[in-house]
């Protein structure tokens, strides 16, 4: 046998180390029930309003045709009148991404810029930044929404 030998305690004992085991395991769930509650209280229930809570962290995105009220077809059509800054244009991905991150949104109309897939790209997305647009993408990160 090698390792360290492992020594099983029945369900109900009471030893110290259960004890904090079980206490640690109460913490957890907690945590994880409180993060959860958190996040839904973020964002409105109905999913456009929450789009559009999200699309208004976004600097650039303030005022954009399709984001409050809520309206793909529109923000598409925004983002092919060339309007779109480097950031305003990633913002837009990725709010369509959030929206449907299956989509290759060429595909479903939107111009794509030089090296673009079709889907958001965090990494490309960086480089155009600034730290508005950086703590935007991050507070839905933090606390996602999936309609």
């Amino acid at each position: 046998m090698t390792g360290p030998m492992i020594r099983l305690h029945p369900s109900d004992c009471t030893c110290p180390e259960c004890e904090s085991l079980r206490a640690e395991a109460k913490r957890e769930i907690f945590l994880s029930i409180e993060r959860q509650r958190m996040q839904r209280a973020r964002w409105p229930d109905n999913l456009n309003r929450a789009m559009s809570e999200l699309a208004k962290l976004f600097p650039t995105m303030r005022g954009v045709p399709g984001t409050d009220p809520w309206d793909v077809h529109q923000l598409i059509a925004w983002m092919n009148t060339g309007a779109p800054t480097t950031g305003s244009w990633h913002a837009a991905m990725f709010l369509l991404g959030v929206w449907n991150p299956h989509t290759k949104w060429n595909q479903e109309g939107v111009k794509m810029r030089k090296g673009s897939s079709g889907k958001f790209d965090l990494f490309v997305a960086m480089q155009g930044w600034d730290q508005q647009h950086i703590d935007a993408a991050m507070e839905w990160i933090r606390n996602p929404f999936f309609p």
